[in-house]
Formats: C-alpha cells, sequence, structure tokens
C-alpha cells in the first residue's frame, strides 16, 4: 500500500529536535528525507548522554538521534566548502521541501537562502525554524527549548515552594514546533498542487511555545489575564506497595465517586468537603483525607477500584514500563526494530494514524554519511567524482 508523501523528496539541513522531528514525521509516511550532516555529524550524535561502553555511544547516536532520524537518509556534505555548496544546490534542484534550523541569516552565509533555494527550484517548500522567531531585535539570538518556554510564560506556572520555577522535563517547544511544522509543510505542499510554486515557511520555538500555551495567554480588553490555578489535589498519591496513582481533579466533578470507591463516603457529606468550593478552601486537609486513605492498599488495587466507578486515574509508570503497558500495546504506540548496529530497538512508534494509507519504522536512523554515495549517484554524480569528493574533505562515504 503506498504512503501518502510517497515521492516527496526532503533535503534536511536541521540538527537537534525540532527539525529532525519534522522531518521524521514526513519520513514515516513515506517521504525520502534525505539529511545533510557536516563531516563530524548533527549536534546530537555528539551530545550522547550515554554510558562510555554502550552500542549508542559507539554507534555515534543518542536515544533522542534513533527515533528522530529513523527512515531517513545520511550524506554527509562540508558546506563550508564551494564544491559541498554545489552539491547541496544540485540536491535542492531536484527535491520539494527543505527544511532548516539554523540561526537566522546562517543559511544564506551557507549560499541555501530561500531566495537562492527558490531560484533554483521554484516548487520548493522552505521550512525556516528559529529560535525567537525571524524578525526583531533578537531574532539572531541563540535559543533552546527551556529558553522558549520561559518567554512564552510556560515554566512561570510551575514553582517550588520558593517561588524558583521548575525546570521543564518535556521539550514542548521543539516538539511541537515540530509537528506544526509538518503540518504546514503539508499544507504548502497542498497549495501547490493548485498554484505550481512552493513557498517559504517561517516557525519558531517562541511561536510554538506561545501557541501551547493557550489560556494565560488570553486577555479580555480591561481585565487582568486569567491564570490557570494548579489544583492542588490534582497529583499523585502513594500505595503502601510504594507506586504512585495519579488522580485527576479528584475535588471535582467526580469527588464523590472518588470517596465511594475509597470506601469513605461519609466524606462527600462534610460540611468541610460537601462542595467545590470548600473542598477548594480546604484543600490541604482534603489532600492529607486522600494520602492516609490511599497509603492503606496497593496502588493498583486502588486503580481498579476507581476505574470501576469511571474516575480518571492512572498508575505513574516508569518509563521502561510503558514498552510493557498493555494499553500502550494495544494501540502500537511503541515499536520494535532491529537496528543493523544497534541490534533490539524500542521506541516510540507513530502517534497518529491514517487507517487508509498507514506510515511505518521501516529504517533505522543511519550511520554518519551511510547513504552519501547512493545519493550522489542519483544526482549524477559517478564514482570517481564521488571519490575525489571525497579525498578533498567536501564529503564522507561510511565504511
Amino acid at each position: 500500500m503506498s504512503k501518502p508523501l510517497e515521492g516527496i523528496k526532503v533535503v534536511e539541513l536541521a540538527q537537534a529536535m525540532a527539525g529532525p522531528y519534522a522531518g521524521m514525521f514526513l519520513a514515516d509516511y513515506g517521504a525520502d528525507v534525505v539529511k545533510v550532516e557536516p563531516p563530524d555529524g548533527e549536534l546530537w550524535r555528539r551530545f550522547a548522554n550515554t554510558p562510555p561502553d554502550s552500542k549508542l555511544r559507539a554507534a555515534r547516536m543518542s536515544p533522542a538521534f534513533v527515533v528522530m532520524n529513523r527512515n531517513k537518509r545520511s550524506v554527509v556534505l562540508d558546506l563550508k566548502l564551494e564544491e559541498g555548496r554545489q552539491v547541496l544546490r544540485r540536491l535542492v534542484a531536484v527535491s520539494d521541501v527543505l527544511i532548516e534550523n539554523l540561526r537566522p541569516g546562517e543559511a544564506e552565509n551557507l549560499g541555501m537562502g530561500y531566495d537562492t533555494a527558490r531560484e533554483l527550484n521554484p516548487r520548493i517548500v522552505y521550512a525556516s525554524i528559529s529560535g525567537f522567531g525571524h524578525r526583531g531585535p533578537e531574532a539572531s539570538s541563540r535559543a533552546f527549548d527551556p529558553l522558549a518556554q520561559a518567554r512564552a510564560g510556560i515554566l512561570s506556572a510551575r514553582r517550588y515552594p520558593d517561588g524558583t520555577p521548575v525546570s521543564p522535563s518535556v521539550f514542548v517547544a521543539d516538539l511541537s514546533c515540530a509537528t506544526m511544522v509538518a503540518y504546514a509543510v503539508t499544507l504548502a505542499l497542498l497549495d501547490r498542487a493548485k498554484s505550481g510554486l512552493g513557498q517559504k515557511i517561517e516557525a519558531s520555538l517562541l511561536g510554538a511555545a506561545i501557541g501551547m500555551n493557550l489560556t494565560p495567554l488570553v486577555q479580555v480588553s480591561g481585565e487582568e489575564p486569567v491564570r490557570p490555578k494548579l489544583a492542588p489535589l490534582n497529583c499523585p498519591y502513594r500505595g503502601v506497595d510504594g507506586r504512585f496513582l495519579f488522580l485527576s481533579d479528584p475535588a471535582g466533578a467526580y469527588f464523590g465517586d472518588t470517596c465511594k470507591a475509597l470506601g469513605i463516603p461519609q466524606v462527600a457529606t462534610e460540611d468541610a468537603f460537601s462542595t467545590q468550593a470548600s473542598r477548594e478552601r480546604n484543600a490541604e486537609a482534603l489532600h492529607s483525607v486522600l494520602e492516609d486513605v490511599l497509603r492503606a492498599r496497593p496502588a493498583r488495587e486502588w486503580l481498579a477500584l476507581l476505574q470501576e466507578r469511571g474516575v480518571p486515574c492512572t498508575l505513574v509508570l516508569e518509563p521502561a514500563e510503558v514498552f510493557s503497558d498493555p494499553q500502550v500495546r494495544a494501540n502500537s504506540l511503541m515499536v520494535e526494530q532491529v537496528h543493523p548496529v544497534l541490534g533490539k530497538v524500542r521506541m516510540p512508534g507513530l502517534s497518529f494514524r491514517l487507517c487508509g494509507t498507514e506510515g511505518d519504522v521501516r529504517r533505522g536512523a543511519p550511520a554518519l554519511g551511510e547513504h552519501t554515495a547512493s545519493v550522489l549517484k542519483e544526482l549524477g554524480y559517478d564514482d570517481a567524482a564521488i571519490l575525489g569528493l571525497e579525498e578533498q574533505g567536501v564529503t564522507r562515504i561510511a565504511p
């Protein structure tokens, strides 16, 4: 069965997360994504938080690199050299999409800004990802995910008792930006089918982070913005077995059912807890009641009793447990693959599905320069020319 993006060729001049993750979405659904890397590899080949003797370090891949660069081909080009830029121009001329997340102005310095790409190929869809946006006084500033979350007001919502904002554990800006870019590329390709012309897409980590921080950034004229309150009872509770059970808003609409499932129906009628407003006022006392009760039995037993009454809750899983979780497996949200270097690898699968034209994980993350020779041959280079480029240090052919 054909995939929706089969026949679409993508050049990926991107490192780290936002660009490569966008390319992964396209590759999973059939696009031929050619990842152009510098001679020493992209950032997350070098930034590998792995033990010295691990297979990942030996393969020059971090866990994030493995998942975000699946289904892609790797080509090494030194774009500081004119010969490398010549190869890139030939590649762009026959491609449909270019994704870059260089600092604003750097693509132009490498001879592949949007104007140049459009001259080479008027049909090119050119997706440019920046940190703080393509215009403004800080357009050229370096920005990473936590900085974008801080700038967008996300970090101000969760704080330690002394008021210090909690650092993020999920790359909200990077990953949401990538999703938006993959969506924007698809829209631009649909538009090109009507107009015959490509266009430039501009996206930023700051823009994505602001898009994720919806409610606090809505302001009605003359009124203060509504600051969402963190529900003090909407939190994990420890069972007698040490496992944690997360209850979603137990003081809200499901409070009565929660009390019945926990064997304390009388608590729901106490004056201090009889209304949602009173429960919010006495949240600390109610939290203590729930904490004491839930500590009496294993978390999984409470889970069954609460789910029986339709109370929204779940166990807090460790990452290793996610792989074998029955609900995750039933929806094929993880995939297992045999990588030619790493061996068996389990990783997140496709987060959404098209039930008529499915995507898949066909190829593991590439070795550095693994596909240099085959891509150059597709561009018309013969063996002698490819060898010459390697000898000049323009490219690298994987062994």
